[in-house]
């Protein structure tokens, strides 16, 4: 039986707290790897926004938004068409609509608790799968007629919302887990301006053709833009990230073009000394 004292030094803000612990525990030569990997855990890595602009990771997050909110504009902007083009009434618009918002809402809290769990990498990829998988059918579920059709067309609508909701939880995420906390407002704004050029575009299209009766080739184009973005996901370095070891392959390849923050903030990390106490 080994007796230890480890002593914990917690540093926040010039104000110094000491907690002495006292331990039993069997000797186990996994107990300092175990100590070791939650220290390392507790290192906060700030970037300054010149410092986020010279990473891999921040283009990358960039075109990942900028085909997500192709994906969001797609979604607000013709869903409504779609459903009169498919000759619904007006008041079963309305109604999917207005419940759309709620799962809007609803959205957001479950990929919240989602994203707090699982960090932003698994969500993420997730979502894109279920993206790619709803667009690609969503020009197809009002071709059975009837009351199926309509039953089919809420339910995918429902969903679509969820998702566009997931990409305004999971981007802001992302940016507070890879760059840290400091400089996140900044940055996640530099993100989300990939919605100019993005919403823009799509815009000029929609105007420019006339889109009714192109609903199969006009959503499997966005099923291809989530699949896009489940590519360039895959590429990303997620400090946190649960369930994702099989993409760590993926995101070694970009690690000649990541750089390091010059500073890392040490809020809530112990310093835990080896003093060791042995009967």
């Amino acid at each position: 039986m080994l007796e230890s004292i480890v002593e914990i030094r917690v540093h926040r803000e010039g104000l110094k707290a000491e907690t002495s612990i006292e331990l039993s525990t069997i000797a186990d030569p996994q107990t300092v790897e175990t100590v070791t990997e939650n220290e390392k855990e507790s290192i906060v890595r700030n970037y300054t926004t010149l410092e986020a602009l010279r990473t891999i990771d921040f283009y990358l997050a960039f075109l990942i938004n900028f085909f997500n909110s192709a994906l969001t504009g797609l979604t607000s902007s013709t869903v409504k068409t779609y459903g009169r083009d498919c000759g619904f009434d007006n008041n079963f618009l309305v109604l999917v609509l207005t419940l759309s918002s709620v799962f809007n809402c609803l959205g957001r809290l479950t990929w919240g608790i989602i994203g707090n769990r699982y960090s932003f990498k698994g969500p993420l990829i997730i979502l894109q799968i279920e993206w790619a998988s709803l667009w690609f059918t969503y020009g197809f579920v009002t071709q059975v007629g009837g009351t199926a059709a309509k039953a089919l067309f809420a339910i995918w609508t429902f969903l679509l919302y969820t998702c566009l909701a997931a990409n305004f939880v999971l981007i802001p995420n992302l940016a507070t887990r890879i760059f840290g906390p400091r400089s996140m407002p900044t940055i996640f704004g530099l993100l989300f301006a990939a919605m100019a050029p993005s919403t823009l575009i799509l815009s000029g299209v929609i105007a420019h053709f006339d889109i009714r009766g192109q609903w199969v080739p006009i959503y499997c184009s966005g099923a291809g833009f989530a699949v896009i973005g489940l590519i360039l996901t895959l590429f990303l370095r997620d400090p946190n990230g649960a369930c994702t070891a099989w993409t760590n392959s993926c995101a070694r390849v970009c690690d000649c073009c990541r750089r390091n923050p010059k500073e890392e903030d040490v809020w809530n990390k112990p310093e835990i000394s080896d003093k060791k106490e042995f009967n």
